[in-house]
């Protein structure tokens, strides 16, 4: 009950960090929601602004759209706000399709603009705000399934807003700790696991390097027993993913699938399938914000 309560606070604050960067007319409109939505604090996933067009939030897996229009100068005085008015020292992630707030993603798209190799972002006209979570509702029963498999290499799978990288942060406090807790490292490219999450766990975060990197360098020198990483895109990351493979280190990944037959359709798997790597896919499922989970066996 204690630990229920500590995640539920820690995603009310940032649900309330997110309201307070957001233009005041957008934060109003969904204090007014709240009142009608059962507990709002811990339904809200998604906060996404649209310059001059239909804003909206996703409540326990509904989207509710928002009256309110926000304006360009409103998203853009967001982003100044959220850099801390230093929006050019975060080109290189904006211009990636996203920036980190103290644990939050927030996605941004405007219009780019190319000058030789880099490349800058203007005219913002949508941030989205992913309102993420350390804990999901099936995160224990995911673990102890997993673990009563003999802990084999397992890939994650779900559509976008699936659930996929809400579960991912989940097993890595569970594997990380409890009476046989196991060295977990967390390759995050994306920033997207919050170190104040795992203060009581067996957990070291890379944080920011790019998956193929971050693989080696945790297998290579921080001595993982299990590494946990999100979206597998590449054959680079498939590569390195075999290196850990080989150096006997568990891995938990996940990727954008809507069956376990498309994953057969994913290049950048197929090393991995043909090699055998992943003992078993947990695919997850949603409806109406509640999620579940089906195991299969490869």
């Amino acid at each position: 009950m204690i630990k229920e309560r500590t995640e539920q606070t820690t995603k009310t604050s940032r649900l309330k960090m997110a309201l307070s960067y957001l233009p005041r007319g957008v934060a109003l409109e969904i204090s007014e929601i709240s009142r009608s939505v059962r507990n709002i604090e811990s339904g809200i996933s998604e906060i996404r602004l649209r310059a001059d067009g239909v804003s909206s939030v996703i409540v326990h897996g509904v989207g509710y759209p928002l009256f309110y229009r926000a304006t360009y100068a409103e998203l853009e005085d967001t982003l100044s706000r959220l850099t801390g008015g230093a929006v050019y020292a975060h080109r290189d992630s904006i211009a990636r399709g996203y920036i980190v707030v103290s644990g939050m993603r927030v996605g941004v798209s405007g219009v780019a603009r190319y000058d030789g190799e880099s490349v800058g972002v203007g005219e913002i006209s949508s941030l989205v705000f992913r309102v993420g979570s350390a804990e999901c509702g099936f995160g224990q029963e995911l673990f102890r399934a997993w673990r009563g498999r003999g802990m084999p290499s397992m890939l994650v799978i779900a559509p976008p807003m699936g659930g996929k990288t809400t579960a991912l942060r989940s097993l890595a406090g569970y594997i990380g700790r409890g009476r046989s807790p196991m060295r977990v490292v967390a390759v995050d490219e994306r920033c997207e696991f919050d170190p104040n999450d795992y203060k009581e766990s067996g957990v070291d975060i890379l944080r920011g390097y790019r998956r193929s990197v971050g693989i080696e360098v945790a297998y290579r020198t921080m001595s993982a027993e299990v590494i946990i990483t999100d979206e597998v895109a590449d054959i680079s990351e498939a590569e390195a993913l075999l290196g850990a493979h080989g150096a006997g280190v568990k891995l938990i990944c996940s990727a954008h699938a809507q069956s376990v037959e498309d994953i057969l359709k994913r290049k950048c798997l197929t090393p991995l399938l043909e090699c055998g790597v992943f003992g078993c896919v947990a695919e997850i499922s949603s409806s109406h914000g509640r999620y579940g989970f089906g195991f299969f066996d490869i």
